[in-house]
């Protein structure tokens, strides 16, 4: 049974008893007039169900008692529907000390125990369901708080994840271009030479028979350094390039209008491609998850000494990763430290901007 069956068995309950005590006291049809009547009083209380409702029916009730005794047999079951707030406890109890005035002298002490304790029972009959209610309440509430910190954390490992995936792949490409660098600085270096000291060997060679070998080693090796050159050309080409990607990334970005602006620095280490890349892709799937905006602009300015980055959208949402708390920001911003920048959030009332300054130290 629910709350609401369980409350109207008890006010059907008290009802029917205080029915049953007025009959051994009065006759039948009497005993049902009054219980009429008492519905009667009583029915806008559970129509309306409103504490001034409830309270009318209440004084109704205690006043036709004054008149008429024997309404007080119904008594209890109407406060079982008016004692419905903690607020007309004072009331009630006040009620409680008038009541045996009205009964004094019309009814035996044994009825004035019955129709108090009936009374006290309908009272605390409504503090018990109160009770039960704040309690379910507070469950629900708790039900739904660990809900949405399940779904959050959910959405910050998705994030993480993400995040990391992106990492990975920058650290993928930094490798690339390490092994390109490598091999152009070492192998290259080392066929380079054997190619001037072929060269000089046919220029001193007196020996017919070694003309037409020196000239096969010449060219095989030449054969290799072009596809030494070739293959480092490729990991290049498949590293890290801050405008290329970027402009893959904003080509893929279908959630509204993207402006760029400035010009992409060409100068930057690496690892601060790498950063802003991340941040980048970062800012872009906020303002998809977070906003409603219906452009974003990405500027890029050259100043003195450092450069500034600006992703801005007139979309704002605050949400925790968009006031500095969420894991994405802070991943960020952990990033830009590394590479000696700094990021910092600037919000207007119709707008949100991501500012990057990258210090030109960096890149000597």
């Amino acid at each position: 049974m629910n709350y609401k069956q369980i409350f109207y068995f008890e006010y059907s309950f008290l009802l029917i008893t205080g029915l049953i005590l007025l009959v051994i006291k009065e006759s039948l049809v009497s005993s049902i007039i009054f219980l009429l009547i008492s519905l009667i009083v009583i029915a806008p209380s559970i129509f309306f169900e409103n504490e001034q409702s409830r309270f009318i029916s209440l004084v109704s009730l205690l006043l036709l008692s004054s008149i008429w005794p024997s309404f007080l047999f119904f008594l209890p079951g109407t406060l079982k529907i008016a004692f419905q707030r903690k607020s007309t406890l004072l009331l009630i109890v006040c009620f409680l000390f008038i009541v045996p005035l009205f009964i004094r002298e019309s009814f035996s002490p044994l009825f004035q125990l019955i129709i108090f304790s009936l009374s006290m029972i309908a009272i605390l009959l409504n503090l018990k369901e109160q009770s039960n209610r704040t309690l379910e309440k507070s469950l629900l509430e708790m039900q739904d708080e660990s809900w949405e910190k399940q779904k959050l954390l959910e959405k910050k490992n998705a994030e993480l994840l993400d995040s990391q995936e992106s990492l990975l792949n920058l650290q993928i490409s930094e490798e690339r271009n390490r092994i390109a660098r490598d091999v152009h600085d070492n192998v290259g270096h080392f066929l380079s030479s054997a190619i001037i000291q072929v060269s000089a060997i046919e220029t001193i060679n007196q020996k017919q028979q070694l003309i037409h070998p020196l000239s096969q080693l010449k060219s095989t090796i030449n054969d290799g350094m072009s596809n030494i050159r070739e293959s480092v050309h490729n990991l290049h080409h498949e590293s890290v390039n801050l405008d290329e990607i970027s402009k893959l990334l904003i080509q893929d970005f279908h959630f509204c209008p993207v402006e760029f602006r400035g010009e992409i620095p060409r100068d930057l280490s690496n690892q601060q491609n790498k950063v802003l890349l991340m941040v980048l892709k970062e800012a872009l799937s906020n303002i998809m998850k977070h906003s409603q905006a219906s452009f974003v602009s990405i500027s890029f300015e050259r100043l003195t000494a450092f450069y500034c980055i600006e992703i801005k959208n007139d979309g704002v949402i605050v949400t925790n990763d968009q006031t500095g708390s969420g894991i994405g920001i802070m991943n960020m911003r952990q990033r830009m430290n590394e590479v000696g920048g700094k990021l910092s959030i600037n919000t207007h009332e119709d707008t949100f901007s991501l500012i990057i300054f990258l210090s030109k130290e960096e890149n000597i």
